[in-house]
């Protein structure tokens, strides 16, 4: 959560985000019922990472990873979140 709030600390304190511990609630209330669910297919790299996007609020996007312990074998990763209302890729459902 420190290098979402190094990068983003001003975008998240005018959203009311006001400590590098307020990180974790941006990501919450960007990630709710309805919120759409993207990705881009196109990377140049080919990274196909699906983004959980609430137009309203902001954007996260989430990394894949392989865990023995969970039930599926993967969890979702944050890799960052920030504030935009722009969307990108292609919308392959909502939560």
């Amino acid at each position: 959560m420190r290098h979402i709030w190094a990068e983003h600390e001003k975008e998240l304190v005018r959203l009311g985000y006001h400590t590098v511990n307020d990180v974790a609630r941006f990501v919450c209330d960007v990630i709710q019922p309805g919120a759409g669910v993207y990705c881009e297919f196109n990377h140049p790299g080919g990274k196909h990472r699906p983004k959980v996007l609430r137009s309203a609020l902001g954007i996260v996007i989430l990394e894949p990873k392989e865990a023995d312990w969970a039930q599926s074998g993967w969890i979702y990763s944050v890799v960052t979140a920030y504030e935009t209302h722009r969307t990108q890729g292609t919308l392959l459902g909502r939560l």
